[in-house]
């Protein structure tokens, strides 16, 4: 019997199998890189939205940036004007001064020439005093030996006396200055109010009568001009019989020198506080340094020596500045009306706050004022 031959077709399905089995590897493979290629874009697409984000956020900040920069440039012109005003304000008030420096000295002049003629007056027009006028005088209280000119003002008071006036008004004016006149000379203060006078001071009665005279001796004796009556009325307001103008510039040069006078202690004081403002901050003066700078420049704009605030518990300025041991500040406020014996909230006086290394002059500037120890 004749062997068969073996099947030829073997081979060929076994290469068959092997290439199916190799495309389904690739076909792996290509599915593997494609999820590879989509992960990787995804990833490229998170990035490039980050950056997107970065970019938003830099552009935010870089505006912010720019605002900042706007509003710095929009401060700085603020500031830069401010400079330029208060410069400028600083000339205007320097050249007030120096205007009424010029004042004073013109009122002054004016007031050396009615001194004169009222000297001139005095010794050519003889007394016309009647015996009974002479008797008044000579019948009021003793004048204080003390008391300048009080010879004057009695001659003055017989004048007075002598003299008959047209005007309801003007009789009145003169019944005062005869109650008056006489206890100023005994020595009664040259400012007393006169009783149920509508707070009136001689002065204020001088000024309605037009007795130059008498408004001169007054004011060389120390009557205050700044006084007002109970209706608000100042002397200048009083002002009456005035023709020349002789009494009217005699109050205004006396104010013109009051008014000088304050406004060189308030330069005196603007000076203080930028010094103050000035100083080294250290632990022991930083507290007493920032309340001054709270209280002072309120001070310089008008308001009360003894001023005190919430946060100051009782302190005036006096307090701070004997404390920070500043003599020339505490002359300063003592001169223009501090009060030395002033408490605090704890019961503390200017004297016993006094520090610094002047203690010992400052506590004895404090008891020339009045202070208490």
């Amino acid at each position: 019997m004749a062997k068969s031959k073996g099947c030829g077709c073997f081979p060929v399905l076994l290469l068959l199998g092997a290439a199916g089995y190799g495309g389904y590897y690739l076909y792996e493979q290509y599915q593997d890189n494609v999820a590879t290629a989509e992960i990787e874009e995804q990833n490229k697409a998170n990035d490039l939205q980050q950056a997107k984000e970065q970019a938003q956020r830099a552009d935010e900040e870089l505006t912010v940036a720019r605002k900042a920069e706007a509003d710095a440039r929009t401060a700085l012109d603020a500031a830069t004007q401010a400079e330029a005003e208060a410069k400028k304000e600083a000339e205007t008030a320097r050249a007030e001064l120096e205007s009424a420096k010029k004042e004073i000295e013109q009122y002054k002049a004016e007031i050396a020439e009615l001194k004169q003629e009222l000297s001139k007056k005095s010794a050519e027009e003889p007394s016309t005093a009647t015996p009974q006028e002479t008797t008044i005088a000579d019948n009021a209280p003793p004048a204080d030996e003390n008391k300048p000119n009080d010879n004057t003002l009695n001659n003055l008071i017989q004048n007075l006396q002598g003299k008959e006036y047209p005007s309801d008004v003007e009789k009145l004016y003169q019944r005062r200055l005869l109650e008056i006149l006489p206890r100023i000379a005994a020595g009664e203060s040259v400012n007393t109010i006169i009783e149920n006078a509508n707070g009136t001071t001689a002065l204020h009665n001088a000024c309605g009568l037009g007795e130059l005279d008498i408004v001169i001796w007054l004011v060389q004796n120390g009557a205050d001009t700044s006084i007002k009556t109970e209706g608000g009325a100042s002397v200048a307001n009083c002002i009456g019989n005035d023709p020349d103008g002789s009494i009217r510039a005699v109050i205004m040069s006396i104010e013109a020198e009051q008014e000088g006078s304050d406004a060189l202690a308030l330069e005196e004081l603007a000076g203080i506080i930028e010094r103050i403002d000035a100083m080294k901050v250290t632990s022991s003066n930083k507290l007493y340094r920032t309340r001054l700078l709270m209280l002072l420049p309120l001070i310089l704009d008008g308001a009360d020596v003894n001023l005190t605030l919430t946060e100051t518990k009782g302190n005036t300025a006096l307090h701070y500045a004997c404390g920070l041991g500043d003599v020339e500040l505490v002359t300063w406020l003592l001169e223009n009306g501090a009060d030395p014996n002033k408490l605090t909230d704890k019961g503390m006086s200017p004297y016993k706050c006094a520090g610094g290394k002047k203690v010992k002059e400052i506590q004895a500037l404090l008891k020339n004022y009045g202070a208490n120890p």
